[in-house]
């Protein structure tokens, strides 16, 4: 060992850094060639690279185990058996940029080792050039794969790895390619779950449509089935493993020519579906008629949730009828347009009578365009129906007049209702009068400029009062016990308090007094609360139990149960913001936000 080697094994690595540059600028040294000084470089180089691994190991999230890293990674990627590149079965966004696997190999040696040490980090492939297709591939192993492809037709890469794949995305963007999917598709796919076809840009119109055999075999094993505007040729196959489907503008066929035939009959061979979503409907041939003896009906045991959204509601309501749904389903119908709501109007019973005999709760918003319609219960089953009239000129009060004839709820204790329209209070107490125990009411008030309240908006609690008040044991809702009314209206003249001691101090002569009545004004104000108790006076002598001003509770919203979240339902597709349902919150069964009905 040489001198200079015993020296440099004896200093410190500080001093051999400190002396490192008054050595290269000594005269008396000069490099031999180009090479040595390259290979000089390259040293300097090495050294580097470790001191700055050191550097980088000290900060705490990179003493982080690899084990923990790799499962940070996987679950930044994707929460879900969806994947980043693929963000709805409806509407496709493309991964822009660069891809965010990539980013994490060039933050550190750290993290790039536990990136390329994680097959399943690359298994959820955007086929959006050659390139990044080989890379995933070859990081991936022998993972199962999630690939996207658009037009072209990777016809070799699919048989190349079809043992592997467990998920297939196709966008179609012209109507071109609608005509090579079923080929495309031709091959055995022993570990698919998961297949979704989208077709953009509008879907060509045949004389007739094909029923195609998938994958070579007439038994699937598909867990996830999604399909969108695929035009003229629909799946053939039996999907008895289908746990998820969501079906988009599908074209019946020659059997079933409308669309809710089709799904029907489409339903026959999915026996364990659970989540359903339909989007599209535009068939109502037979909402206005009685139902025919040779419509198909579908039973399906193990549905969770039935979802069905942007629809025609005649044609909606025809598919919710021609069902047989299981205890414990969720209902959850909405952005539905009808061109008046007589149209949407069933002449025979939408749900089951066991699922109808579980709600115990009523919630209705009306006006002269829209409708909400709520029923819930102490089970998980409930139902949501959001439908909106096309004309304003047809309101709601003749779709509600005859709720009991498509929805009998003869189990409803509770009735919350929020509309302008006069007649459909009096006329859905007429309808639970039997079982209503608890009515809750918005009164919607127009105040004008020191006129107090418009006569409009007095007649729905004059006629609310009037039928409550009522000597007929058949529509004056005899086991009423409690009354809430709500109001945004600071004039206390809203309550109309000479009918409501009217109607108060008949019932008590009737024997069926009034136990509780309980007045929400929305407003926190001493002029208001003073005004709203001088009004409440007069009644409380004719009230068996308490009266109650409640300033102030009504800002809070008039929201659905958690129960209607069905997280599950977007386990394999992650629904833009216009299709996911509106689902408003609220811990109270307030009814105050109705002006703010969409």
């Amino acid at each position: 060992m040489s001198s200079d080697d015993m020296l440099a094994d004896a200093s410190p690595f500080p001093t051999l850094v400190a002396a490192l540059l008054p050595a290269f600028e000594r005269n008396d040294w000069r490099a031999g060639s180009h090479q040595e000084l390259s290979d000089i470089e390259g040293a300097i180089c090495g050294v580097l690279l470790r001191l700055r691994a050191r550097l980088n190991a000290i900060p705490i999230i990179n003493r982080i185990p690899p084990e923990i890293l790799q499962y940070i990674f996987e679950t930044t990627c994707s929460d879900k058996d969806s994947y980043s590149g693929y963000a709805s079965c409806v509407v496709r966004e493309k991964t822009s940029g660069w891809p965010f696997q990539l980013t994490l190999t060039h933050v550190c040696r750290t993290w790039r080792d536990a990136a390329l040490g994680t097959p399943t980090l690359w298994t959820r492939i955007d086929y959006l050039n050659d390139r990044l297709l080989e890379l995933f591939l070859s990081r991936s192993g022998a993972a199962a794969l999630s690939l996207h492809i658009e037009k072209q037709r990777p016809d070799a890469l699919l048989q190349t790895q079809v043992d592997r794949l467990k998920r297939l995305d196709v966008t179609l963007t012209d109507r071109a390619d609608r005509t090579f999917v079923p080929t495309l598709l031709q091959f055995r796919a022993p570990a698919l779950e998961c297949l979704t076809i989208l077709g953009r840009n509008g879907c060509p119109s045949p004389p007739e449509t094909v029923s195609v055999v998938l994958f070579e075999e007439q038994v699937s094993s598909l867990k996830a089935l999604a399909l969108d505007h695929i035009g003229w040729w629909t799946p053939g196959n039996v999907f008895p493993c289908l746990t998820h489907l969501h079906l988009s503008s599908i074209v019946g066929n020659a059997d079933a020519p409308d669309e809710v035939s089709y799904l029907t009959m489409f339903f026959a061979n999915t026996p364990a579906l659970q989540y359903v979503h339909v989007e599209g409907i535009t068939s109502g041939a037979l909402a206005a008629g009685r139902p025919k003896h040779d419509e198909w009906r579908a039973s399906l045991p193990s549905l969770r949730a039935l979802t069905c959204s942007r629809s025609y509601a005649p044609g909606a309501l025809h598919l919710l009828s021609s069902l047989e749904l299981p205890l414990g389903v969720v209902v959850r119908m909405y952005g539905l347009t009808c061109m008046t709501p007589t149209s949407a109007v069933r002449p025979n019973v939408l749900l089951p009578p066991s699922i109808l005999s579980t709600f115990t709760h009523l919630d209705i918003r009306a006006n002269d365009s829209d409708l909400e319609v709520i029923m819930d219960g102490p089970t998980s089953s409930c139902v949501w129906l959001q439908m909106s009239a096309m004309h304003r000129y047809g309101i709601w009060e003749g779709w509600l007049a005859q709720l009991s004839t498509m929805l009998p709820l003869p189990s409803v204790r509770s009735l919350r209702a929020a509309t302008d329209l006069p007649n459909v209070v009096p006329n859905l107490c007429s309808q639970l009068n039997a079982s209503l125990v608890e009515l809750s009411v918005y009164l919607k008030a127009e105040e004008r400029d020191g006129l107090g309240v418009s006569d409009l908006a007095e007649d729905v609690p004059r006629r609310v009062y009037a039928a409550l008040a009522g000597d007929d044991p058949s529509t004056c809702v005899p086991y009423l016990e409690s009354l809430k009314l709500e109001t945004f209206c600071t004039d206390a003249t809203v309550l109309r308090s000479p009918d409501l001691v009217s109607m108060a101090a008949i019932r008590a002569q009737q024997g069926r007094p009034l136990r509780s009545l309980v007045v929400d004004t929305g407003n926190r104000s001493a002029h208001c609360s003073d005004s709203f108790s001088r009004e409440l006076a007069s009644v409380r002598k004719h009230v068996a139990g308490s009266v109650e001003l409640r300033p102030g509770a009504a800002h809070s919203h008039f929201g659905l149960p958690d129960k209607f979240e069905v997280a599950e339902a977007e386990r394999w597709w992650d629904l833009p913001d216009d299709i996911k349902p509106r689902l408003r919150k609220s811990q109270s069964t307030s009814l105050s936000d109705f002006e703010d009905v969409d």
